[in-house]
């Protein structure tokens, strides 16, 4: 067996000698990482397989505007068009509380991420370099153009050439994140869930399908997955490279005004509950993540927001950075977990065995 620092330089030797254009086949080469860690067992297990079906949903139902659309009515004036979140890395643990060795594995995995930080950072400059080149290219021609219609085309010209640069940035950073999560995987039992899943919180979709698991049946209190930005989807979706992308309208006052919000940040989630989720052997037990995307918007003020030319309040690390700031926190503070005894694809008050913990961690 190698030693960990054997191991390290194995796993950024590739990273560093790549370039933007590599594809992720390419960087695809298996890492020899340490023996997986032993799996967690519930106390109260018999010792026999339970087997999970994994769900996400959001504690508000859509309400339906059309026969294919539907949209997202949080309250206080709130209308969700489209909420989407990617999640990635799931992990089912029997105790609430962490152990040393889980401690130590996430200390070695920070370490990782740090080593490379300054490369990342590196390639982060330029790109940001170029996306703000093709602005300012076209920042003269939306100020010149003169119809409603001009102005959506040189907009549409903007967000082409943007797309293009974005899809290198996915790829870039989709070799790094790879080789991370397979080390990761390799070293935790507890990861039972290692794709990247889209949940669509107006459709109720989740993309790919989640497979069903075995495990040890028994009492579990602890669930641990991250929102983390999607880097395989079209050049033109919104959601590339974010984790979090909402969209639709805020009332302001009397006037109706669009808004848009990208999270592009890796967040670790937590949460936990004392009574846990009880998973019965032989049958198929329900296991949901529910999210509240009211509490997204609690205590959000746009009155105060900056408007783009279009009249949209956008929302994201260079835009209205304060909005960004509190919006963040409010996605990291509400969600739950729990045994749906009912199956009917959501978390009943009853069923809530854990939420999240005061403190998520963040990377």
């Amino acid at each position: 067996m190698k030693s960990k620092i054997a191991i390290r330089n194995q796993l950024f030797t590739g990273l560093l000698a790549s370039t933007i254009g590599l594809s992720c086949a390419q960087e695809k080469a298996a890492v020899d990482a340490p023996a997986a860690a032993s799996i967690s067992r519930p106390t109260d297990s018999q010792g026999k397989t339970a087997n999970i079906q994994l769900k996400f949903a959001s504690s508000i139902a859509p309400k339906v505007a059309l026969a294919l659309a539907a949209s997202l009515d949080i309250g206080s004036g709130v209308m969700l068009s489209d909420a989407r979140v990617n999640i990635g890395k799931i992990k089912i643990k029997a105790e609430k509380i962490e152990d040393e060795d889980e401690k130590n594995d996430d200390e070695e995995l920070k370490s990782l991420e740090k080593e490379n930080e300054s490369e990342i950072k590196d390639k982060e400059a330029a790109w940001e370099a170029e996306l703000d080149a093709i602005e300012k290219k076209f920042e003269a021609q939306k100020e010149a153009a003169r119809t409603d219609a001009g102005k959506a085309t040189i907009k549409a010209n903007e967000k082409s050439e943007k797309a293009a640069v974005e899809l290198k940035i996915a790829a870039a950073k989709k070799v790094f994140e790879d080789k991370l999560d397979a080390l990761e995987a390799e070293k935790d039992g507890d990861m039972k869930w290692k794709e990247s899943y889209v949940f669509d919180l107006i459709q109720n979709t989740v993309s790919p399908s989640v497979p069903t698991i075995g495990l040890f049946d028994g009492t579990y209190r602890r669930i641990e997955f991250e929102i983390k930005p999607n880097r395989s989807l079209a050049s033109t979706d919104p959601l590339l490279n974010n984790s979090v992308y909402l969209a639709g309208t805020v009332l302001i006052g009397t006037t109706t005004v669009p808004f848009t919000y990208a999270l592009d940040l890796s967040e670790d989630f937590k949460l936990t509950g004392a009574q846990g989720a009880n998973m019965q052997p032989e049958v198929v037990n329900s296991l949901v993540i529910a999210f509240k995307p009211a509490a997204w918007f609690t205590g959000i003020d746009f009155s105060k927001a900056v408007k783009d030319f279009s009249g949209t309040i956008v929302i994201d690390k260079a835009n209205n950075p304060g909005l960004y700031s509190d919006m963040k926190k409010q996605i990291k503070s509400s969600a739950k977990f729990g045994k749906d005894d009912n199956d009917d694809g959501e978390l009943e008050d009853g069923e809530s065995d854990g939420e999240a913990e005061s403190e998520v961690s963040e990377s």
